[in-house]
């Protein structure tokens, strides 16, 4: 089983909605959930794409959806700076670090001059330093593809039903 964390709150008015249209005698409809849970709460933060996928999970239990952290690029100094604000649920912030120091090692990758862990009491930062005359933008999506800053979430929401386990939908 891998049911992401929700709000609850987003949950309970789930509920209430379910036990309103069973009052009425009305179906509910996969959609109507969905407007009210929009998806994951990851403790982390991060970035939910894939509606497709979050919609699949939600109607059969079974889904994919892509997990990217929230990073925003900094132009207002000399240098450009990549600052990490969110990073994907599950994922270990000092082997992030650690994997990204590799990779841009590794693959001799031009333009990086520092990674710093500027992680405080307010929240997590993560600052990747840009030389002026490097793209941080091609940077950056070369860490999406080489470091864990982008993961596949695969739902697996699986309940024990009448002693049998069964993949359940949110309905369900």
């Amino acid at each position: 089983t891998n049911i992401p964390p929700h709000n609850l709150r987003d949950v309970i008015y789930a509920v209430v909605k379910l036990i309103d249209n069973e009052v009425a005698d009305k179906e509910t409809e996969i959609d109507e959930l969905i407007d009210i849970v929009k998806g994951p709460d990851f403790p982390t933060g991060g970035i939910v794409q894939g509606i497709d996928g979050l919609k699949q999970a939600y109607t059969t239990g079974r889904g994919k959806v892509i997990l990217k952290s929230k990073v925003e690029i900094d132009t207002s100094k000399a240098d450009p700076r990549i600052i990490i604000s969110e990073i994907p649920y599950d994922v270990n912030k000092a082997a992030l670090l650690r994997k990204m120091s590799d990779q841009i090692g590794l693959q001799n990758v031009d333009g990086v001059k520092m990674i710093r862990d500027e992680t405080d009491r307010s929240g997590l930062r993560i600052v990747i330093e840009v030389r002026r005359d490097a793209n941080p933008e091609y940077i950056l999506n070369f860490l999406y593809k080489t470091t864990e800053l982008q993961i596949n979430y695969n739902f697996n929401m699986v309940a024990i039903v009448r002693g049998k386990p069964c993949y359940m939908g949110l309905i369900d």
